[in-house]
Protein backbone atom coordinates (compact mmCIF):
# COMPACT_ATOMS: atom_id res chain seq x y z
CA UNK A 1 0.00 0.00 0.00
CA UNK A 2 1.37 3.37 -1.07
CA UNK A 3 1.63 6.29 1.36
CA UNK A 4 0.83 8.80 -1.39
CA UNK A 5 -2.13 11.00 -0.47
CA UNK A 6 -5.20 10.78 -2.71
CA UNK A 7 -7.90 13.46 -2.70
CA UNK A 8 -11.58 12.53 -2.62
CA UNK A 9 -14.79 14.44 -1.86
CA UNK A 10 -17.23 13.85 0.95
CA UNK A 11 -20.73 15.28 1.02
CA UNK A 12 -22.56 15.63 4.33
CA UNK A 13 -25.31 17.71 5.89
CA UNK A 14 -24.15 21.12 7.13
CA UNK A 15 -25.02 20.33 10.76
CA UNK A 16 -22.92 17.18 10.70
CA UNK A 17 -20.04 19.11 9.14
CA UNK A 18 -20.26 21.72 11.92
CA UNK A 19 -20.10 18.97 14.55
CA UNK A 20 -17.15 17.42 12.70
CA UNK A 21 -15.34 20.78 12.67
CA UNK A 22 -15.86 20.97 16.44
CA UNK A 23 -14.30 17.52 16.74
CA UNK A 24 -11.35 18.71 14.65
CA UNK A 25 -10.97 21.75 16.94
CA UNK A 26 -11.08 19.56 20.07
CA UNK A 27 -8.35 17.29 18.66
CA UNK A 28 -6.12 20.39 18.57
CA UNK A 29 -2.47 20.56 17.65
CA UNK A 30 -1.90 20.34 13.90
CA UNK A 31 -5.12 18.41 13.28
CA UNK A 32 -7.16 19.38 10.26
CA UNK A 33 -10.15 17.73 8.63
CA UNK A 34 -7.99 15.40 6.55
CA UNK A 35 -5.95 14.22 9.52
CA UNK A 36 -9.06 13.59 11.59
CA UNK A 37 -10.71 11.65 8.74
CA UNK A 38 -7.55 9.54 8.43
CA UNK A 39 -7.62 8.91 12.21
CA UNK A 40 -11.29 7.89 12.08
CA UNK A 41 -10.69 5.56 9.12
CA UNK A 42 -7.72 3.94 10.90
CA UNK A 43 -9.84 3.51 14.06
CA UNK A 44 -12.65 1.90 12.05
CA UNK A 45 -10.21 -0.46 10.32
CA UNK A 46 -8.69 -1.52 13.65
CA UNK A 47 -12.17 -2.08 15.11
CA UNK A 48 -13.09 -4.20 12.09
CA UNK A 49 -9.88 -6.21 12.36
CA UNK A 50 -10.43 -6.79 16.07
CA UNK A 51 -13.97 -8.02 15.39
CA UNK A 52 -12.69 -10.65 12.93
CA UNK A 53 -12.13 -14.03 14.58
CA UNK A 54 -8.67 -15.47 14.28
CA UNK A 55 -5.48 -13.72 15.32
CA UNK A 56 -4.13 -12.66 18.62
CA UNK A 57 -4.90 -9.49 20.57
CA UNK A 58 -2.13 -8.26 22.82
CA UNK A 59 -2.03 -5.46 25.36
CA UNK A 60 -1.17 -4.46 28.88
CA UNK A 61 -3.21 -4.04 32.02
CA UNK A 62 -1.73 -1.54 34.44
CA UNK A 63 -3.01 -0.98 37.96
CA UNK A 64 -1.77 1.47 40.58
CA UNK A 65 -2.94 0.59 44.06
CA UNK A 66 -2.27 0.96 47.78
CA UNK A 67 -0.75 -2.34 48.87
CA UNK A 68 -2.27 -1.87 52.34
CA UNK A 69 -5.79 -2.10 50.84
CA UNK A 70 -7.58 -5.06 52.43
CA UNK A 71 -7.11 -8.21 50.35
CA UNK A 72 -6.36 -6.53 47.01
CA UNK A 73 -2.96 -8.18 46.58
CA UNK A 74 -4.52 -11.61 47.12
CA UNK A 75 -7.23 -10.82 44.55
CA UNK A 76 -4.55 -9.73 42.04
CA UNK A 77 -2.62 -12.96 42.61
CA UNK A 78 -5.81 -14.96 42.12
CA UNK A 79 -6.47 -13.17 38.82
CA UNK A 80 -2.93 -13.93 37.64
CA UNK A 81 -3.40 -17.63 38.44
CA UNK A 82 -6.89 -17.72 36.91
CA UNK A 83 -5.53 -16.23 33.67
CA UNK A 84 -2.08 -17.89 33.59
CA UNK A 85 -2.68 -18.84 29.94
CA UNK A 86 -3.29 -15.22 28.84
CA UNK A 87 -1.09 -13.20 31.20
CA UNK A 88 2.36 -13.53 29.67
CA UNK A 89 4.37 -11.43 32.09
CA UNK A 90 3.82 -9.22 35.13
CA UNK A 91 6.00 -6.45 36.53
CA UNK A 92 5.57 -5.12 40.07
CA UNK A 93 6.99 -1.70 40.99
CA UNK A 94 7.06 -0.06 44.42
CA UNK A 95 6.08 3.56 43.73
CA UNK A 96 6.47 4.68 47.34
CA UNK A 97 5.96 3.21 50.82
CA UNK A 98 2.22 2.72 50.15
CA UNK A 99 1.60 2.61 46.41
CA UNK A 100 2.46 -0.15 43.94
CA UNK A 101 2.16 -0.42 40.18
CA UNK A 102 1.42 -3.75 38.56
CA UNK A 103 1.66 -4.06 34.78
CA UNK A 104 0.71 -7.30 33.05
CA UNK A 105 1.29 -8.18 29.40
CA UNK A 106 -1.59 -10.22 28.01
CA UNK A 107 -2.44 -12.13 24.84
CA UNK A 108 -5.84 -13.56 23.98
CA UNK A 109 -7.46 -14.95 20.82
CA UNK A 110 -9.35 -12.23 19.00
CA UNK A 111 -12.62 -14.21 19.01
CA UNK A 112 -12.69 -14.38 22.81
CA UNK A 113 -11.32 -10.91 23.56
CA UNK A 114 -14.61 -9.31 24.71
CA UNK A 115 -15.55 -12.29 26.87
CA UNK A 116 -12.07 -12.32 28.43
CA UNK A 117 -12.17 -8.58 29.14
CA UNK A 118 -15.65 -8.84 30.67
CA UNK A 119 -14.72 -11.79 32.88
CA UNK A 120 -11.42 -10.21 33.89
CA UNK A 121 -13.08 -7.04 35.19
CA UNK A 122 -16.12 -8.79 36.69
CA UNK A 123 -16.42 -8.19 40.46
CA UNK A 124 -14.88 -10.95 42.51
CA UNK A 125 -16.04 -12.18 45.88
Amino acid sequence: MSNDLVRFSVAMPEGLLMEFDQLVARRGLAKNRSEVVRDLVRDALVEEECATPGGLVMGTLTIIYDHHSNDLQEKLHTIQHDYFDTIISTMHVHVDEHMCLKSSSCAVKRASCKAWRTSFWAPRA
